[in-house]
């Protein structure tokens, strides 16, 4: 039996055992989100009206939220439940003799931020809520997740000196979680679960009057050097593979379907792509030289939707 301390004690109430189960679920949401209502049921050995009226709690107090439908083999298509991490962080402080050790992270135990020289680019003004970017660890390997939550945001690593010769990018990556209402054929669903992107520095003369001066003003306004050419590679269930788009709001920036319609979910896909010969092909009316490489990128956005998306990203290498 356990010890009681009569002298300090917090006293039970008709709403304990709600409590206490509000945080079993909860837990288990972390622990194995994606997950269904009906998953959370058999797993607290519990009737589904209970999980219905608990996950409505949570849903209300923003502990937690839906993501998109998945198959099921009979019945209703069930709905997928995730923690809410991006507005909530844990501190765990270990006091000792001679130092003391203090760590922050969120309901994931997410590692850290990315290091140096990886930096967080967003919208000027910080007009948009900002995409996630942070390192996990996943499968004995250390991996980028990155969250979109109808929010915006890019993570750059800088390049100059001969890393901006570099000719070739390999990685691998996965979508935990698609955003059903992606289209980035118009500007009201320009949105990606995941992009990696090269920036090129392309001579400004290469470029249309009026671009230039739209990239000019938008130097000016975001006090980053944004490039005059982006080239991003994207993961796109709604696209077949191969298929070429110009962005729907800047011809500064193409894209390029690796993975497209069909393509399953939730599993690593490496990649290795000729950035010169991709260069060539989606800026072919504007070059016939590679210009130097400014920076790679890896991008994630759901503002135009207000949908949210899930997705890793790991051993990205330039040679």
């Amino acid at each position: 039996m356990r010890k009681i301390n009569t002298r300090s004690f917090v006293r039970a109430t008709r709403t304990t055992t709600r409590d206490i189960n509000r945080q079993i679920l909860l837990n288990l949401v972390r622990e194995h989100q994606p997950i269904s209502r009906a998953d959370l049921a058999r797993r607290m050995r519990v009737g589904r009206g209970m999980v219905t009226s608990l996950v409505g709690e949570l849903l209300s107090d923003g502990s937690i939220y839906e993501g998109t439908t998945v198959d099921a083999p009979r019945g209703r298509r069930p709905m997928m439940l995730y923690v809410r991490t991006h507005d909530r962080f844990v501190v765990a402080i270990d006091v000792r003799f001679s130092r003391t050790y203090l760590m922050l992270t969120d309901f994931n135990g997410s590692l850290g931020t990315p290091p140096a020289p990886w930096r967080f680019v967003g919208l000027p003004y910080g007009s948009k809520p900002m995409t996630l970017f942070r390192v996990v660890a996943q499968e004995n390997a250390h991996v980028l997740e990155v969250k979109a939550d109808e929010s915006y945001g890019t993570l750059v690593h800088d390049l100059t000196g001969p890393a901006s010769n570099g000719q070739t990018l390999s990685w691998r990556w996965r979508i935990e979680l698609d955003n059903p209402s992606g289209d980035p054929r118009q500007r009201s669903g320009d949105d990606h679960a995941l992009a990696v992107c090269a920036m090129f520095d392309l001579p400004l003369s290469a470029i249309p009057f009026t671009e230039r001066q739209a990239l000019r003003a938008a130097r000016v306004a975001s006090g980053e050097p944004v490039p005059s050419a982006t080239m991003c590679y994207t993961w796109d269930e709604r696209q077949p593979p191969g298929t070429v788009l110009e962005s729907p709001f800047t011809r500064r920036v193409r894209y390029l379907v690796l993975r497209g319609a069909g393509e399953p979910l939730q599993q690593w896909r490496r990649e290795q792509r000729d950035l010169r010969a991709d260069f060539l092909r989606l800026f072919a009316g504007e070059a016939s030289t590679v210009p130097p490489l400014l920076g790679v990128m890896v991008s994630a956005d759901a503002d135009n939707t207000h949908g949210h998306s899930l997705a890793l990203v790991g051993d990205m290498v330039l040679q």
